[in-house]
């Protein structure tokens, strides 16, 4: 489970004017625009993703795991609220009034809260790597791979590569300074992502994610559907967006979660064996 926790996030979030280098001369594909251009259409691209400071949202997600022994999936239906980027919480109903997980998101804080087990969970987003919670409630793309990252996600834009191929012009973000890089689709004639891929140094992929269903959202375009994937993780997590409403006054209540005094604090390296030893635990 390496890459469930804090590989999205590496969707670089700058505005500063992209340092581009073309790639496709072996290929012998001519793109119909300069280097220049597509410099000055990235930046317009962040430019117009910056016009979105605040948004809640209704949306069903179904996440489909397989292990050796079983295939599972579960749907929710959530409900989102973030102040770009600061801030971001969202809760999963799976059925009732009562809901499966309230996720809360502070800069790189981290609060998970499970009504039905009266348990949270607190941490940063480093430290929840490689825990089974991720799995079993069906959060681990959205508890660093944050569903606002994903929805107003900006295209990289600092020292990347690109090519024009068959499929659309492909963004290569620098690896020099991580320990994995992303590679981003765009689609010819929309100039949009329609498919973003993550890398381990050594080229294993780790993370993939499709974007469909664009809409006009203020001023920009934005994905109504992502598919998330990980073959090392053996998870998909398909969510489909009902409702948006951006640039909308946000009370500050909407970013804190209320426990009762008796909730069970799980320290975030317990909670992998709190899960197996679960009878409910999938």
């Amino acid at each position: 489970m390496c890459c469930t926790v804090g590989i999205a996030l590496l969707f670089l979030t700058g505005c500063v004017k992209p340092v581009v280098v073309h790639r496709d001369q072996e290929q012998g594909l001519q793109p119909s625009f300069s280097a220049e251009e597509l410099e000055n259409r990235i930046e317009q691209f962040n430019q117009r993703r910056d016009s979105i400071k605040t948004f809640t949202m209704s949306l069903t997600m179904s996440i489909s795991r397989v292990n050796q022994r079983l295939s599972l999936s579960k749907c929710f239906h959530c409900e989102a609220v973030c102040d770009v980027p600061n801030r971001f919480r969202m809760k999963g109903y799976a059925g009732g009034t009562v809901p499966a997980f309230d996720l809360l998101m502070k800069s790189r804080k981290i609060q998970l809260y499970l009504p039905t087990r009266n348990e949270l969970i607190r941490g940063t987003r480093s430290r929840f790597k490689n825990l089974a919670i991720v799995k079993k409630h069906g959060i681990s793309a959205v508890l660093d791979a944050n569903l606002a990252d994903l929805f107003v996600q900006k295209l990289p834009s600092k020292e990347i590569f690109w090519e024009a191929t068959a499929d659309g012009i492909w963004l290569y973000s620098d690896i020099s300074h991580s320990h994995s890089w992303q590679r981003t689709l765009l689609d010819f004639k929309t100039f949009l992502p329609v498919r973003q891929e993550v890398f381990s140094r050594t080229g294993q992929m780790l993370l993939e994610v499709q974007f469909a269903d664009y809409r006009q959202v203020e001023q920009t375009y934005c994905p109504f559907k992502l598919d998330i994937s990980s073959t090392i993780d053996n998870f998909m997590i398909k969510i489909v967006i009902g409702s948006v409403r951006a640039n909308i006054p946000i009370a500050g209540g909407a970013f804190s979660i209320h426990v009762p005094d008796d909730v069970t604090k799980v320290p975030p390296r317990q909670v992998e064996t709190k899960i197996q030893e679960s009878p409910d635990s999938p």
